[in-house]
């Protein structure tokens, strides 16, 4: 190979090593006029990617990190892409994303080098608890990865992950678990910090839950002493579901978030309104509650919820009485 003809690797998708550039053929010189032209990038110290892995990387988040972590592998030995890293691979939601520019390993031993760039945990790491993702490097499974985070976040955080993940497990063809697969790992971290907690985590989580809002409002309702509702409830006759759903009082509670109204913002509020308008001419109480007064005033949408619930209950009082005083009459007559 002259200076003038780079390997056929530059206009692949490749993350390498110095080292192993030279092994493809480059030069000390060579890589660094590739550097100096744009074919190649440095990610970190003695780590180059092409340009068409740098534009991998623009897509979106996943692909970046995915750049990040191959970077860190190129350099650490023995580490296994996990936890946080490991779920924004697998593609799942997460109250709190993870530090873009450090990358979570797990070590089965040892731990490599000191690197600023790595998060580092060392476990017990069964081989049927890993897989292989894009660029051909080893993260945690799904199951692993948030039993994982569960026992090292606080709870809601580990309650959105695990609700994420078996949302996933049940839509084919997508990145998810069960939770069979859950509690298999779980029983291999008895013991473990942090497993009593992942395992209220998986005693909790619902893949009925369709957003990180209502993984967050469920997990509010429950410090709150609300009783669990009835999730994804399709209310007969309507052709409509509820995200939550108290049937016994003909109580909704809708999360308002933003995705809701980003294809056509007037279109999607004269849709709600229409709707609110049915299920209330069917007897429900309909309340709405947004990411914000979630956070900033969860009691104050656990007392709207609750407050519904009891005018419901006034109702369905007021509705028997006045059918006693009618079959009171009717009989009298």
């Amino acid at each position: 190979m002259t200076s003038g003809n780079p390997p056929d690797a530059i206009h692949g998708l490749y993350v390498w090593s110095a080292r192993r550039w030279y092994a493809e053929g480059l030069t000390p010189k060579r890589l660094r006029t590739l550097v100096r032209d744009g074919d190649l990038i440095r990610t970190r110290r003695g780590v180059y990617a092409t340009r068409k892995a740098m534009e991998y990387a623009k897509k979106d988040a996943r692909h970046a990190h995915a750049i990040a972590a191959i970077s860190e592998i190129r350099v650490t030995t023995g580490g296994i892409v996990s936890h946080h890293s490991a779920a924004l691979l697998h593609g799942l939601d997460m109250l709190h994303p993870p530090d873009m520019s450090r990358v979570s390993m797990t070590f089965r031993r040892g731990g490599g080098e000191r690197n600023d760039g790595i998060v580092r945990y060392r476990s017990r790491l069964p081989k049927d608890q890993v897989e292989q993702v894009v660029f051909g490097f080893l993260v945690t499974s799904v199951a692993r990865t948030v039993i994982d985070i569960a026992r090292v976040s606080k709870f809601m955080q580990g309650v959105v992950i695990a609700d994420s993940a078996l949302r996933n497990g049940m839509a084919p063809g997508e990145n998810g678990t069960t939770e069979d697969q859950l509690r298999a790992v779980l029983g291999g971290c008895a013991g473990w910090p942090g497993s009593a907690l992942a395992e209220r985590v998986v005693r909790f989580a619902d893949g009925r839950s369709e957003s990180v809002l209502e993984s967050c409002a469920r997990v509010v309702f429950d410090e709150q002493g609300l009783k669990p509702p009835e999730l994804q409830e399709w209310i007969p006759g309507t052709g409509y579901r509820a995200d939550f759903l108290w049937p016994r009082d003909k109580v909704i509670a809708e999360t308002d978030g933003l995705a809701k109204y980003e294809e056509d913002p007037k279109k999607k509020i004269a849709d709600q309104i229409k709707r609110d308008r049915i299920l209330r001419n069917l007897g429900y109480e309909v309340v709405h509650f947004t990411w914000a007064e979630l956070f900033n005033q969860p009691g104050r949408v656990v007392k709207d919820i609750l407050d519904a619930i009891e005018r419901q209950r006034l109702r369905a009082a007021a509705d028997r009485a006045r059918q006693r005083q009618r079959r009171s009459r009717e009989g009298g007559g």
